[in-house]
Order: C-alpha cells, then structure tokens, then sequence
C-alpha cells in the first residue's frame, strides 16, 4: 500500500524541511506534495486526493481550519494534522471539531511526526482490507523494512526506531549489540540451490534465536540475499542469553553447528561495539565493518569490532602493474598467474584491505587481459567478460580465495602444464575426492581429512593443483559426466545427478561454460568422433 501526502504551510524553510528531513519512501509514502497557501493546497488536494493532509493554522488567503473544513467535505475520511504555532485554546477546538486527526504545535518533533503517521497508515490500512489482508501486508512491509535496512538503502535513523517499535517492539532504553551475520553453501551449490540453502539457514538461526532469548529484548531481521543481523539490548535480564559482546559471540559460536546440521551452509558474523540505538544504521555498519574480516579469514568466521584497527577502503597499492601487464602482453600465462598468486598471498599476509578494495584490484587485473594480451582465444574473452560480469554484479563480501579463483580462472584455457608431484597430504586429498566426488565434499571436510585449518588446506590445494578446490571439483564432474554421455544412454539428467549436481539447469551453464557447448550437442557430436576414432584404428 503507497499513500499520498499535502504538506501546506506558507514557511517555505519549514514546507521543505518537512519535505526533504523525512525519508516517507520507507513510510510507503508513495509522493509527497507541497503548498505555500490555502488556495493552492486545496486545488492540489481536489486533483490529488491524498489520504494525509498536514497544514499549518495561519495561511494567506484561506488559513489551515477553513482548509480542514473544505478537504472534509470533499472526502472525509482524509486525516489532517494541523500545526500551529500557538497554543490558543480556540484553535485546539475548532480543530478537533473540524475532525483533525492530531493537533500539534510549532516547532513540531519530527520523531512524533513520524509516529503519528506510521499510525495513520496502519489505521488507513485496516480500513481498506481485512484482517487478514492486513497481516500480510504487515508480513510484507517488515520484509522490505529489513531488505532495505540490511542493504543500507533505508538509513533515516527516526524511521528506522520507529519501525523497530511499532513493529518489533524493541524499545531498548540503554545500549545495544548488533551482529551482521553471513549464510554460505558449504558445499558447490547453484544459486538456485545456494538461495534455499540461505533459506534454510535464515529459518534455523531465527528458531534458535528466539528460542534461546526466552523474553530478553531483541530482534531478528534478515533478507533474501544471505544476510542477516542481531539487535540486542545488552540489559536484558535472559539467563540463556545475556547479550554482553562476548556472550554474544559465544552463543553465535554455540548456534553455528545448528546452521550447518539444519541448512548444510556456514554462518560468519561480525559484532558492533555496545552504543544507544540513537543510529542503527551507523551500528549495522560497525557489525558489517567486523564481518569484513572474514574476507581473510574465510567463512564461519565470527569476529568482534576493534576500533584500533579496521580495513581500508583505499586502492590496493604495492602491485607491480608493469611487469604483469608485460607479462599479459607477451603471452606470459604462467608468469602473469604467479604475479597474481605472490600478491594474493601479500594481501593475505598484509590484512589490510576491505572487500571494496579487493574486488576493484580483480576487476582492473581482469580487465587488463583484454587491453594487453594479443590474440586472445575466444572461450577467454568470453571468461573475461564473465568474470566482470560477475564482479560488477554483486556488493556481497567475498573471501580472498574466491576473488583469487576469479581472476586465475580467467587463465585457466591458456595454461597446459602438467601437474607437480603431489605432497603426500594432497595426494591423499586427490584420492578422496576421486573416489567421491560425487557426494557433498567440502574445503572444511577435506581441512579435517589431513588435519589442516580451511584457509591452510585452500592455499596448499591451489599451490599444488593450480587451481581452487571448487574449480577442480567441478571439472573432474563434468569429466565424468563426459564419459558417461558417451558411453551409456542414460538421460542427461540422470548423469548430472550421479556425478554431483543437484540442480540440472546450473549443471548444463557449467557443462556449456567449460566445454562452448551444452551436454545434448556433445552427446550427438562427441559420439560421433568417438566412432570416427575407433574406424581410424581398425
């Protein structure tokens, strides 16, 4: 439901300050009108008909009470809020008979201002539907309140606390911890398979959650997108749950095998300081600020705000741009890629960088390839442009590995070296995944295998490989699914399931992805040259 609102007042300094000092958007003010007088504010009114009305009491021409009386002969079900600057008795009256629906005096408080009017659009609400229908409209307004508020698009500090009282009722009158929290497949997913996977792991931390608040003040607000976050009012009396910081690191860290068990994904989180709720947004960006250590630290990381020290949003400096864009220009692969893996391994090593910083250095390496490599083969082109469209489609953090793989993925057609010798701890890491590649493998189940942390076994893998964890997965499935379309008559369908892949349609952009072309052309055309090789050697 979008409303309309008439601001009439003849102070053009107060008409614009209303105007432009409240976010209405987030109140589903659809548009907000202006008047500087009477008569203007009722010929707009008529062509308009908006639902809220707030006037000023002395105007030139016609004042605000004759406004009043005019608008509800029109349409009386309008609620009119007249301002004034006096506190004449008289004027109290005539407007509450007049049927104004509030009265207040100059200079007005824009926090009561924005709760009268959060009232007036659930009363206007309720009248247009039914209970029912009110419910889910109020279902609906609190998910696009928290899509908004989690991706910083609402940030108007008034409406955020009034939202958070009308609807939550979270009214906490001391300080307040915030957690941002972060959901991730634990295994390859599509993004299909990794939103219900997100899904899941949103229904199974809020259970949790409100389970283990047992009455403390709190609230649980989360979006589609794999996002969540935790206010918590550090004076709640909750034996389960007392939310000091520390506590609420630990009963995030007691939360996180639930996640894994209930949704098979990782849950990270980064916790704010403790402050008054005098600016959720800016508290959101302090709990997001932490979480963006798990950038170095990979996911299921849960870190702790410290002011003395916080990543830099700056531009990545210290890389040798000539010497890689040489290397690019001379058809250097191997060369151009170890530049790449040492400065990975610095930015690791300096932990200096925010997500931003990081993402913008991949783009500009990847982007290099195009302005400086002659000759590019085609199916590179194509992963340049793909992996920029990837990177320009999404603010959402990302772990150093996986910003790393963008970019050495890119490169990957152009490098046919054969592999080193495997270290006795990779060759066992191999034969795991070769004899089961085609069960949910992880990087933390491969860690535990040899006895390594995620972030040891990913870099240790990539050192030795040459290619991310994920990567190779993927492409020894599709390596058996090739076979396997070769030499049975089994469906498509059934093979992208025995090889690995739940979701068929993320298994055929992969298949065409890796191989220019999907699983059905290489059925028809692979068998045909398999034939033809087989004719040859007779």
């Amino acid at each position: 439901m979008t409303l309309k609102l008439l601001i009439a007042d003849d102070d053009e300094q107060i008409r614009s300050g209303l105007e432009q000092g409240v976010d209405w958007s987030a109140l589903d003010i659809e548009s907000v009108l202006t008047a500087s007088n009477g008569k203007e504010a009722l010929r707009i009114f008529a062509e308009h008909l908006p639902e809220i009305v707030i006037t000023d009491v002395r105007m030139p021409g016609i004042d605000g009470l004759e406004l009043l009386a005019r608008i509800k002969a029109i349409e009386p079900r309008t609620r009119v809020i007249v301002l004034s600057g006096f506190t004449d008795f008289d004027y109290m009256k005539k407007a509450i008979q007049l049927d104004a629906i509030d009265y207040e005096v100059k200079p007005v408080r824009i926090r009561n201002l924005i709760m009268l009017v959060q009232r007036i659009k659930d009363e206007i609400q309720r009248e247009r539907v039914t209970e029912q229908d009110f419910q889910r409209y109020l279902a609906f307004y609190r998910e696009q309140f928290e899509k908004g508020f989690l991706e910083g698009r609402i940030d108007d500090r008034l409406i955020i606390q009034e939202v958070l009282r009308t609807c939550y009722g979270f009214t906490p009158d001391g300080p307040v911890v915030c957690a941002a929290l972060r959901f991730e497949p634990r295994t390859l997913a599509s993004p299909q398979a990794a939103r219900e996977t997100s899904r899941r792991a949103d229904a199974a931390l809020r259970s949790v959650f409100e389970a283990g608040l047992q009455g403390a003040s709190g609230v649980y607000l989360s979006a589609e997108s794999g996002t969540a976050a935790l206010l918590l009012d550090v004076r709640s009396s909750s034996r389960t749950l007392q939310p000091a910081i520390e506590d609420v690191r630990k009963a995030l860290e007691t939360w996180k095998p639930r996640v894994e068990r209930d949704a098979g994904a990782s849950l990270s989180a980064g916790i704010s300081g403790t402050t008054t709720l005098q600016d959720p947004a800016a508290l959101l960006a302090d709990a997001k600020a932490a979480l963006e250590w798990r950038l170095y630290d990979g996911p299921g990381t849960i870190q702790v705000l410290r002011d003395d020290v916080r990543l830099t949003s700056g531009p990545v400096e210290g890389f040798d741009e000539d010497l890689y864009r040489s290397r690019l220009s001379h058809g250097e692969w191997r060369s151009a890629v170890d530049l790449l893996d040492r400065e990975c391994d610095r930015l690791k090593g300096l932990r200096l960088y925010a997500g931003g910083s990081i993402r913008a250095f991949a783009r500009t390496r990847i982007a290099d390839i195009l302005a400086y490599a002659p000759r590019l083969p085609l199916p590179v082109q194509r992963n340049v442009h793909e992996a920029l469209a990837q990177l320009d489609g999404t603010t959402d953090l990302l772990d150093l590995e996986a910003l790393s793989d963008a970019c050495r993925d890119v490169f990957r057609p152009l490098l046919h070296e054969p592999l080193e010798r495997l270290s006795p701890a990779m060759a066992r890491v191999r034969d795991h995944i070769h004899a089961n590649y085609a069960q949910d493998l992880s990087v933390e189940d491969l860690a535990r295998l040899i006895g390594k942390s995620p972030n040891h076994f990913s870099h240790r893998f990539k050192l030795e490989f040459g290619t991310s964890f994920k990567s190779y997965l993927t492409r020894l499935r599709i390596a058996h699914a090739k076979q396997r379309i070769l030499a049975t008559d089994e469906l498509i369908y059934e093979i992208s399931e025995k090889v690995g892949f739940h979701d068929f349609t993320y298994f055929t952009s992969v298949f065409k992805k890796i191989e220019g072309h999907p699983p059905s052309h290489f059925r028809g055309h692979g068998g045909e040259a398999k034939r033809k090789g087989e004719s040859d050697a007779r």
